[in-house]
């Protein structure tokens, strides 16, 4: 046939070419000044991660960053996460009261590491405990369709479960929940 190119030796071609680029890429960085991430103690790779920790885990700020621009941005990081916690547990949120959950969540959160809105806001609800109905249902309605214990990442429950809470019976079954009211 006529028009068939031997695809081993394209391949073989185009591989050694992706290693030559790599080398030019290096022999670049280096006139730039650059360092790899393996040299001189992790570089670059080293200085993300003490930011990051600064921004999410409460670490100090790393040298070389204004300390201004990071505090802002460690506030703005805290009014996101109460926003997705707030998103997937509404009546904890709504129990702060108004205007009162970015504030106070993130008082809480702060060097905090971020889990994911759901097991933050579990931490959260379980250290301090809502006086508010709605906020104290939606608990236990997680705690229904879901085991936690604290330390893992939560992870939902099989087979039936029920709860009793606040005169009414928690039914998990079949992938339903069902509540009745016990008189």
């Amino acid at each position: 046939m006529t028009g068939d190119r031997d695809l081993g030796s394209a391949d073989a071609g185009a591989a050694s070419h992706r290693a030559v680029d790599a080398g030019a890429a290096s022999d670049r960085a280096a006139e730039f000044g650059a360092v790899p991430d393996g040299a001189v103690g992790g570089g670059l790779a080293r200085r993300q991660e003490e930011l990051v920790r600064a921004l999410v885990a409460g670490a100090g700020v790393p040298a070389g960053f204004d300390a201004a621009a990071v505090a802002a941005t460690q506030t703005a990081l805290l009014r996101k996460r109460a926003e997705d916690v707030a998103r997937t547990w509404p009546r904890l949120a709504a129990s702060a009261g108004p205007g009162q959950w970015a504030r106070t969540f993130s008082a809480w959160a702060a060097g905090r590491a971020p889990q994911g809105s759901l097991r933050d806001g579990w931490d959260y609800a379980r250290a301090h405990p809502s006086r508010d109905a709605a906020a104290v249902r939606e608990l236990a309605l997680r705690e229904l369709l879901w085991a936690y214990d604290g330390e893992t990442a939560p992870r939902p429950r099989r087979g039936p479960a029920a709860r009793l809470h606040a005169g009414e019976l928690l039914l998990r079954w079949r992938g339903r929940t069902l509540t009745y009211r016990l008189r």
